[in-house]
């Protein structure tokens, strides 16, 4: 089975983030861009659960699709908010 948490590319966009967060001198902002990267994870978990093999093919299509729709928005938000900190 595929899983979102498993894929190269998601793996090194972490990594990345996880470097740009180190880096982060304000320790303030450095725990909201932390925060926003464990809600990434979280929603990669959450999508990789939905695709399961032990759901018995029950894959609920809106809910798996609210969690694409709001790992996407968190990605752009910390991209913004690195880009800024």
């Amino acid at each position: 089975m595929l899983k979102l948490s498993k894929d190269p590319k998601y793996i090194t966009e972490l990594q990345e983030f996880q470097n740009q967060i180190n880096r982060v001198l304000v320790q303030k902002n450095k725990q909201h861009a932390q925060t926003l990267l464990n809600d990434i994870i979280h929603q990669a978990n959450l999508i990789d659960e939905g695709h399961a093999s032990n759901n018995d093919g029950n894959i609920d299509p809106h809910t798996l699709r609210s969690n694409v729709v709001e790992l996407t928005n968190l990605r752009v938000q910390l991209k913004n908010f690195l880009k800024g900190a």
